[in-house]
């Protein structure tokens, strides 16, 4: 996220923004197999409804997106299941409202009693897809032929997140047996899928910066030739209590073990030549090289676990610009140094 967006409860005076947005979406037949525009007053009873959340992001002049949940059926069996949407004014987008809105209504959901949103998503609608992959939607499903827009047949792609599943975030005081549990699980890692390994197996993320307090998970970094080749990998992981998760997938196959709701091990199949992986190993070097800037770290973590410790999107989301920033700062030092180095005679 490149900027902190605002998510408040929408309110009876946001309908007009609320329809525009919505509009706008529906022009441009992207989203929605609906083609006839709404009017302000069409979405005041659902502002209303108590039972069902509805939000906004808020940029201090006005809604720039919304999110709301509605009812998957009438039956009382699926009544903890609501059906999710996200629109994003045009304007707007690109700047991570979509998430903030998506992870707000998230923890809103809980609040109002429900365990699994869905969202069904035009297939060509990658900007959508991805944000759902984003925050930690699974896809489940295609409907092929699902409805007419336009007098064209569209399919629709069915996604769900269960919500709360996950344990809650919390930071611990470093532990020396980190580092051993890394090398044992690296030792599996090279049986299961050592051929497909090209630069190393590494042990990244904050439990492999000595006395940093984190998360007591094991980050795991797998340099691979490619994504498309490494998906052979799959069945093997799987074999070894590895559950795939489609994080992030054009920059990587993600892994949690032994199960999402309780995390011991998480693995990432990075390509070699990808900034990706030069990433996650600088940042690892630099906290363990810099105190100063491990310090600051740590103390961001442990205030943005307590700030959400129910969401790990929005707490992952939310230590990007200090990740960035170290590794600017990171990068400069090291040009300097190399300006600095006395020349041969």
């Amino acid at each position: 996220m490149n900027e902190t967006v605002t998510v408040r409860a929408a309110r009876p005076g946001d309908a007009e923004a609320i329809c525009s947005i919505y509009n706008a979406a529906l022009a441009e037949r992207s989203s929605t197999f609906e083609t006839e525009p709404r009017s302000a007053a069409d979405f005041l009873p659902r502002i209303s409804d108590p039972r069902l959340p509805m939000l906004v992001s808020d940029s201090g002049q006005g809604a720039t997106g919304w999110a709301g949940l509605s009812p998957h059926s009438d039956r009382a069996c699926y009544a903890g299941i609501g059906e999710a949407s996200v629109y994003v004014a045009p304007a707007a987008r690109g700047h991570g409202v979509g998430t903030a809105l998506a992870s707000g209504l998230a923890r809103a959901a809980v609040g109002h009693g429900f365990h699994k949103m869905i969202g069904k998503l035009f297939t060509d609608n990658r900007a959508s897809i991805r944000l759902t992959e984003r925050c930690g939607f699974s896809a489940v499903g295609l409907h092929r032929r699902h409805g007419q827009l336009d007098g064209v047949w569209r399919d629709v792609l069915v996604v769900e997140r269960l919500l709360g599943a996950d344990e809650p975030i919390r930071i611990v005081t470093y532990d020396p047996r980190w580092p051993q549990r890394f090398a044992e699980e690296r030792t599996l890692l090279e049986d299961a899928i050592g051929s497909w390994v090209v630069g190393g197996i590494h042990h990244v993320g904050s439990t492999a910066v000595p006395g940093l307090d984190a998360k007591p998970i094991i980050d795991i970094l797998v340099s691979v030739e490619n994504l498309d080749s490494a998906r052979a990998c799959f069945e093997p992981l799987a074999k070894i209590d590895y559950q795939y998760a489609p994080y992030l997938p054009e920059e990587m196959h993600w892994f949690c073990k032994p199960h999402p709701s309780r995390r011991e091990f998480h693995l990432h199949l990075v390509p070699i030549s990808s900034e990706r992986y030069a990433d996650e190993l600088a940042f690892r070097d630099c906290l363990r090289e810099n105190r100063e800037i491990a310090e600051q770290y740590t103390r961001l973590k442990h205030a943005l676990a307590e700030r959400f410790a129910l969401d790990r999107e929005t707490y992952t989301e939310a230590k990007g610009d200090f990740i960035r920033g170290a590794l600017e700062a990171a990068r400069a030092a090291a040009s300097h140094r190399l300006c600095r180095k006395p020349r041969r005679k």
